[in-house]
C-alpha cells in the first residue's frame, strides 16, 4: 500500500512497484483516515508512508499504530534534513527513499525490506471481519475454545474457526504440547512443574501425559 498525498507521486511509485513486481496488487491512499479504511479489507506485505500526508496529518504518528498492527513500512519523505532522517529512524522503518523516487531507488529498498522481513514468519488468518498478519514470535500459546481456536499473542487473543491441529500444521515455529487443548510457545515459558508459568504472568494447567517431554525440551541442556 501507498500512503501518499500527493497523488502524481502515489501513481508514478505504483506504476514502479507494478513494473518490479508483475501481478502485484498495489492500494494507494492519499491519507492516515483513508489508509486506516483500506486497512479494513486488505493486508498489505509492505507499505510505502510519506511522512508528511498534509497539514495535520503526521506520517511519523500514523506509523506508530501500523508497529502496533506489525505492518512494515518504508517512509517516503521530500525533506532528508537530519531532524527529519532522525524522527523518521526512531520509527524503525524498513527502508527510507527522498522524493521523487526514481525506480532504481525503489527496487533498492524493496529488495532491503524483503531481505528484512524473510527473517520473520507470519501466521495469516481470519479474525471476524479482518485479516490479520501475525508475526509468529509473538504467539504465546494456542488454546481450543468449542469450536474456536484462541490465539494468544503477547499483545492481544485472537480468535479463529479453525482446529488446533490444523494451525500447528501451518506455523512455521515449534510449538509444545501441554495438554490435549493446548500448545505453548517454548520463548515464553519461565517454569514448569505442577504448572506451566508464562514470562507474560499467566499460569497454565500441564498434564501428566505432557509434563515430562516439556521439561526435558526445555531444561536439558542446563541439566
Amino acid at each position: 500500500m501507498i500512503v501518499e498525498d500527493e497523488l502524481v507521486i502515489a501513481e508514478n511509485t505504483r506504476f514502479y512497484i507494478e513494473e518490479i513486481i508483475a501481478g502485484i496488487d498495489v492500494k494507494v491512499a492519499g491519507s492516515s483516515e483513508e489508509a486506516r479504511e483500506v486497512l479494513e479489507n486488505f493486508a498489505p506485505d509492505l507499505i510505502l508512508l510519506d511522512i508528511r500526508l498534509g497539514k495535520n496529518d503526521s506520517g511519523i504518528d500514523f506509523a506508530k499504530e501500523l508497529s502496533k498492527l506489525n505492518l512494515p513500512f518504508i517512509f517516503l519523505t521530500a525533506h532528508g534534513d537530519e531532524k527529519t532522517v532522525s524522527d523518521a529512524i526512531t520509527m524503525e522503518p524498513v527502508g527510507y527513499m527522498v522524493k521523487p523516487v526514481s525506480k532504481q531507488d525503489l527496487l533498492v529498498n524493496l529488495k532491503l525490506a524483503l531481505k528484512k522481513l524473510s527473517k520473520v514468519n507470519y501466521y495469516i488468518f481470519r479474525d471476524g471481519t479482518h485479516d490479520v498478519r501475525l508475526p509468529e514470535d509473538i504467539i504465546v500459546y494456542l488454546q481450543v475454545d468449542g469450536n474456536y481456536t484462541e490465539i494468544h499473542t503477547t499483545e492481544k487473543r485472537y480468535v479463529e474457526r479453525k482446529s488446533l491441529t490444523k494451525i500447528i500444521e501451518e506455523l512455521e515455529m515449534e510449538l509444545i504440547r501441554i495438554h490435549r487443548k493446548c500448545y505453548v510457545n517454548p520463548n515464553y515459558v519461565k517454569e514448569a512443574n505442577a504448572s506451566v508459568y508464562l514470562t507474560t504472568g499467566e499460569v497454565l494447567p500441564i498434564s501428566r501425559n505432557y509434563k515430562k517431554e516439556l521439561q526435558e525440551k526445555l531444561f536439558s541442556k542446563q541439566k
